[in-house]
């Protein structure tokens, strides 16, 4: 068959699922280190060793823990491994047992047992570890597989058990243990990790939790053990997991696996301590017993030459000369501090090691490293040229480019310093490898401004652009030799405090409720958006927030940002949530309505199954929430004068695991709220002082702006809203900005010769490749994609995908791309639709799509094959 006579499509909808499956007697392990951390493998399954089938019945899933259910399958305390009963430990104190099942304390003492094998100090019971463990578990035994938990302050392990008698703490630290087995003392490798963060020296609190639940037909127990502070860091390992007086012949038996039982755990539980929740981002783990001597971090006094007992002379050196390069840019002198120069020889000795660079594992610091093979660089200043050297690079007015390098050197809120070195091979050199690490970390690019100052830096003096050289200050014995270099920048951002020249600094201590009294304190506008945020919340049962002028700070200058770039960015802070919108409107500029944009996110909402979260509504009405930040700055915007807004919360929401305690449903009345034909919120009662709402609209290009868009995106734009009227949808509108990210996408299906999809969060998407020329004037294509209602059911609302996302009511934008590529070796034409609002939310079909005037013996026959 010809090409000109051939006519072909692919359509595709993407629907993700994730599945366990094992072989042999259900038994699941799982180990997660600290999360978000680049070293730390995210998630390790491993299989227990063949058991009989155990004598169960399968039972309906269960997902109470099961300290508050019947446990009709206790048993007393069993052997751990070889069935040779143990003692049965002395009962707690009155204080302890009340507070902490059984199982905890005999999990507790199992730990410590093994932990004193390896020379790691008891950990003790931590009530609120313990409490997010048991609600973890739950949450498995709910799903029914394992799951990551959603706080980055905690290691763990977790694991399935299938067995009723395994349900006393015993046998599953026994099996977390067994892990030893494959762990090799000398190199540290491999870690799978149940076992190393099971003794890992510095994790002191231990929380317990388990729970019942069905597994793949059984009737099993769902295991979560949290560490605090968390273990498994690849550059720590070897001060934290010790051999001690482990045996391996008298413990693990090779031809089975199993680990011969331990002695019979006699000694009274630990006593329980309870400590509150700590902030996501997981700080540094200091190195426990057995590694070099602790060092405080409060930075030192300014190290001098009299002081060189108690650092090295390269390290003397190494600070002298990035102060001397931080008085040129107004910054502050640095100190040296020890617990940071330990960090960056153990870092510097892991690199010489594997003969190349590498990102360290804290995400508290900044660094710089080099690798230098001139040994005359070994003194600690030709290396601190090097990274000086990027001021050449750096645009002092616009602040960019930052390669990281100078700007980390004279960073004016980075007073701490950290200084080490390695030998190693590099290329069949011997040289020096190189890192210097600053705290706080800097290199944040909403603060560069006030943090990198020109001070008195002179272009012509200092940079050489015919070598790229520096001029040397005084006293240099040598020129320093280029070799490529890293920065590695903080993986998680704290937040930095503006240094000199930034607004006064304010303490992020909630302030009292916020009245129109104090308007002197804060604008109309944040007071207003204060008060729109408490009535929505009051709906929800969450308690009122209170503003803080530090937040307000931060979100104004977001805004700002925002507003010079022109487009909506993240923000550099992880303590904290956000809403972000651009209202091209000037009468909402009152703090008002864009409040009331962010809450017409509710009408997405399930609160049945606490899906789906766009965010909005749900960081809004978060009832762990308490602090909260508005700013809004003036820019343009695809032409417009538009206003940019930030909102701030601290504590920040939208956690998975914990929406069913922070979103609550409240006196919230959707029939009453929510318009599903125009998508809109229904007005609510004015508050006091505040003006009443006004609606939202949004800038947007409609179909008679045909000089501002190709003729195939009115043509996709019109055949939308033909098939939308059937099904009762208001008409959407054409956006540039979708159009640029659709045609963009486009373009690289057909460079890939590959058609997938990219969702961009908050948008829906449809693709398409056409490899026919009658299909490139974008009616046929729509077409192609309605064709898919042929498959939905109006009842059951199933399955979404092409035609729901179409017809979606609360979708009310649209841009569209295309792009010509080769496709099966023929001339195609591929095709992207970007949906704003997304659509395709489960549980809001029946709101969102509408049969109409549909008939389906009339549309589907004359539809094209």
């Amino acid at each position: 068959m010809a090409a000109s006579q051939l006519e072909f499509i692919v359509l595709m909808v993407v629907l993700t699922t994730t599945t366990i499956t094992t072989s042999g007697f259900p038994t699941v392990t799982d180990q997660v280190g600290p999360q978000n951390h680049p070293q730390v493998a995210s998630a390790v399954m491993s299989q227990d060793v063949p058991q009989p089938a155990p004598q169960v019945t399968p039972i309906s899933t269960s997902t109470a823990p099961l300290d508050a259910q019947q446990d009709v399958n206790a048993a007393p305390q069993v052997a751990p491994l070889n069935q040779v009963a143990p003692e049965v430990a002395p009962q707690p104190s009155p204080d302890v047992a009340p507070s902490s099942p059984e199982y905890q304390l005999n999990a507790l003492n199992r730990h410590n047992y093994y932990r004193s094998i390896h020379n790691a100090p008891a950990m003790q019971l931590d009530k609120e570890l313990s409490r997010y463990a048991s609600t973890w578990a739950a949450k498995m035994a709910q799903s029914g597989t394992l799951t990551r938990g959603y706080r980055g302050d905690v290691g763990s392990n977790t694991k399935i058990e299938c067995d009723g008698t395994q349900d006393d703490g015993i046998q599953v630290v026994d099996s977390w243990y067994k892990d030893v087995c494959n762990y090799d003392f000398n190199t540290h490798q491999p870690v799978i990790g149940l076992f190393s963060q099971l003794v890992w020296k510095s994790s002191t609190s231990l929380g317990i939790g388990r729970s019942r639940g069905n597994y793949r037909g059984f009737a099993c127990t769902y295991w979560v053990a949290v560490y605090k502070p968390p273990g498994n860091y690849e550059i720590s390992r070897e001060w934290n997991v010790d051999k001690g007086s482990f045996d391996w012949n008298a413990v693990c038996n090779p031809d089975s696996g199993q680990i011969t039982a331990p002695p019979p755990v006699t000694a009274a539980p630990v006593p329980v301590t309870s400590t509150a929740a700590t902030p996501e981002t997981a700080p540094p783990t200091p190195p426990a017993t057995g590694a070099p001597p602790e060092v405080t971090t409060t930075p030192t006094p300014p190290v001098t030459t009299q002081q060189a007992d108690n650092y090295q002379e390269y390290q003397l050196n190494a600070l002298n000369r990035h102060n001397y390069y931080r008085r040129i840019h107004n910054a502050p002198a640095m100190q040296l501090d020890k617990e940071l120069s330990r960090y960056a020889s153990t870092w510097a000795a892991k690199m010489a090691q594997s003969g190349t660079l590498t990102r360290g594992y804290r995400g508290d610091v900044g660094s710089n490293t080099k690798i230098e093979c001139d040994g005359t660089q070994d003194d600690g200043i030709q290396v601190v040229d090097s990274w000086y050297k990027d001021v050449c690079n750096y645009n002092f007015n616009t602040h960019q480019p930052v390669i990281g390098l100078f700007s980390q050197l004279v960073w004016k809120s980075s007073t701490s310093l950290g200084i080490g070195r390695s030998r190693g091979n590099y290329g069949g050199f011997a040289c020096t490898y190189w890192v210097a690490v600053y705290k706080p970390p800097g290199n944040y690019e909403i603060s560069r401004e006030w943090n990198v100052d020109k001070g008195s830096f002179d272009w012509n003096a200092v940079c050489n652009p015919d070598s790229g050289q520096i001029t040397a200050p005084p006293p240099v014995t040598a020129a320093p030799v280029p070799v490529t270099n890293t920065a590695a920048t903080p993986e998680t951002a704290p937040p930095t405090p503006p240094a000199t020249g930034a607004p006064p600094e304010v303490t992020t201590t909630p302030t009292p409720p916020v009245t129109t009294q104090q308007a002197d304190n804060y604008q109309e506008y944040q007071l207003n958006a204060l008060n729109r945020h408490n009535y929505y919340r009051s709906i929800h049962n969450a308690p009122a927030m209170q503003l803080d002028k530090e937040l307000s700070r931060y979100a104004s200058t977001w805004a700002a940002k925002m507003a010079q770039s022109g487009t909506l960015t993240r923000g550099y802070r992880g303590d904290v949530g956000s809403n972000t919108k651009i209202e091209c409107d000037g009468t909402q500029d009152d703090g008002i309505q864009v409040v009331d944009s962010w809450y017409k996110d509710v009408c997405n909402y399930d609160f049945n199954a606490h899906q789906p979260v766009i965010g909005l509504f749900s960081q809004l009405v978060w009832k762990s929430s308490t602090s909260l930040g508005i700013g809004r700055s003036r820019g343009n915007y695809r032409g417009f004068a538009c206003t940019y807004w930030v909102a701030v919360y601290k504590p920040p929401g939208n956690y998975e695991i914990s929406r069913e305690w922070n979103v609550d449903r409240g006196r919230f009345d959707w029939n009453a709220v929510c318009n599903p034909y125009s998508g809109q919120t229904t007005a609510s009662p004015p508050v006091t002082a505040v003006p009443a709402p006004v609606t939202t609209t949004p800038a947007v290009v409609t179909t008679t702006s045909t000089s501002n868009s190709q003729d195939f995106q009115v043509n996709a734009l019109n055949r939308h809203n033909y098939y939308r009227h059937i099904h009762n949808a208001p008409p959407m509108q054409l956006d540039k900005e979708l159009s640029g990210y659709a045609s963009a996408w486009a373009a690289k299906m057909a460079r890939s010769h590959m058609i997938r999809t990219n969702r961009r969060g908050h948008l829906g998407q449809n693709v398409a490749v056409a490899c026919d020329d009658r299909q490139a004037d974008g009616i046929d294509v729509v077409d192609r994609w309605y064709k898919d209602v042929c498959n939905y059911n109006f009842n059951s609302h199933q399955p979404v995908g092409l035609f729901s996302q179409l017809v979606w009511k609360s979708s009310t934008q649209l841009g569209i791309g295309r792009s010509r590529g080769m496709f099966g070796g023929f001339d195609c034409t591929y095709w992207a639709a970007y949906y704003k609002p997304t659509g395709n939310m489960i549980g809001t079909e029946k709101w969102n799509v509408d049969k109409g005037s549909f008939d389906r013996n009339a549309v589907c026959k004359d539809m094209p094959v």
